[in-house]
């Protein structure tokens, strides 16, 4: 079962308080159909599905796969279920209905579609998980769009964020809008990289750049925040808060 579950998620446990701890499991689409029987739901207080992109029209889905029963199981064991959006590998066509969404006429529209899809589908929040080259200037405005909407309806929004560098698109606002960050440190070495030999996520990378109390290079309040991030060949920590 340990097994199982270090292959198939990318775990996060975070601290906003010693009363507020959390455990967040990313479940991959493509092992929906198992995760429902495997899973030590027990140890999970919240479940982000990943990754539901758009098609052209602005409706989300897993690439067809069935997520209801992941959700009901899941609520039947007391834990939030997300949708987390994008994921940090885009198809062509994601990236094209991404950016076309994002535009400020499509804003309005595109936030109402995302509302909707979280409500008919029983999620309890959304998870935004655009990385890297995909945060563009057209990020922040659409975070700045979407929270009001979700709050109006009593949903949070966290996202996936480097844990070593700071998006410059992502302004001051944006980030504050987030009800938590989970910070993605992991990745100092692995097959990528076999002259650099040693462990994938090391427990001083993490102190040093998951746990602190402070301001970010821009100057930016970034609270304070820890946590940590398993996957299936190495453990990281990730996860912070304001």
């Amino acid at each position: 079962m340990r097994a199982y579950l270090l292959a198939k998620f990318l775990i996060f446990s975070a601290f906003l308080s010693a009363q507020d701890f959390k455990v967040v499991g990313y479940l991959a689409y493509w092992n929906f159909d198992t995760a429902p029987t495997e899973i030590e739901w027990e140890r999970l207080t919240h479940v982000n599905l990943a990754f539901a992109n758009p098609d052209a029209d602005g409706n989300f889905s897993f690439e067809g796969a069935d997520f209801a029963p992941v959700v009901e199981t899941a609520h039947q064991h007391n834990a939030k279920v997300f949708v987390s959006l994008a994921g940090g590998y885009l198809t062509p066509d994601w990236q094209t209905n991404w950016n076309n969404w994002m535009q400020p006429a499509n804003l309005p529209v595109f936030v109402e579609k995302i509302v909707d899809f979280v409500q008919m589908n029983g999620f309890d929040g959304v998870d935004m998980d655009l990385e890297w080259q995909h945060v563009n200037d057209l990020y922040s405005p659409f975070i700045l769009a979407l929270k009001p909407a979700l709050e109006t309806e009593g949903l949070p929004l966290t996202a996936a964020l480097p844990g070593s560098y700071r998006y410059p698109q992502i302004t001051a606002t944006a980030l504050a809008a987030f009800d938590w960050v989970n910070l993605m440190v992991y990745d100092l070495t692995g097959p990528w990289d076999p002259s650099n030999p040693g462990q994938h996520s090391p427990l001083w990378w993490v102190v040093e750049n998951a746990t602190g109390t402070g301001r970010d290079e821009r100057g930016d309040d970034l609270g304070t925040w820890t946590g940590c991030f398993w996957r299936a060949f190495g453990v990281f920590v990730a996860a912070g808060y304001r």
